[in-house]
């Protein structure tokens, strides 16, 4: 009877452990985490503010080598000054690479730089970058995400 109630016990708890595992799987992949919505404890009102909507028109002219530096220097002055904005990005290509369907570019005239600027490519990208290589220098229009572990630009268009 013993060995009976240690096995109910040991299952019962192991259910447990396994519902609590994918509930903070299921909390880790929330489609919420890519919009956060930052309360400002200084205000007087209780409305939230959401991060601010991508721009329409280009903003300006960046070579991927300053983007990157002014990210490196002081990641919080570079959000401000670039994330969520339209630039004309010019580098030269250190990576093409192609990995579960999600088609990049990294630019940097660094060959083994910590940090580079991500083009998140479409599929209809493709024969475009079918033709580059390696060290060509390239200029794209997109908006800057921001700093992972790279300097993302999203909605890419070559020039």
């Amino acid at each position: 009877m013993n060995k009976k109630l240690m096995i109910i016990c040991l299952s019962i708890g192991g259910f447990f452990i396994i519902c609590a595992m994918f509930c903070c799987i299921g909390g880790l992949l929330d489609s919420d985490i890519e919009t956060p919505v930052i309360i400002d404890s200084t205000a007087t009102s209780t409305k939230p503010i959401t991060k601010p909507k991508p721009t329409k028109e280009i903003i300006g002219k960046i070579d991927a080598d300053t983007l990157i530096k002014e990210y490196d220097e002081n990641e919080i002055a570079a959000d401000q000054k670039y994330k969520n904005k339209k630039y004309e990005i010019t580098g030269q290509i250190n990576d093409i690479s192609e990995v579960l369907n999600s088609l990049t570019v990294t630019l940097s005239s660094e060959e083994f730089a910590l940090t580079t600027v991500r083009l998140k490519l479409k599929d209809k990208d493709k024969s475009i970058v079918a033709k580059l290589q390696k060290s060509d220098e390239i200029t794209v229009i997109g908006i800057i995400e921001g700093k992972g572990w790279d300097v993302d630009v999203k909605e890419v268009v070559f020039k």
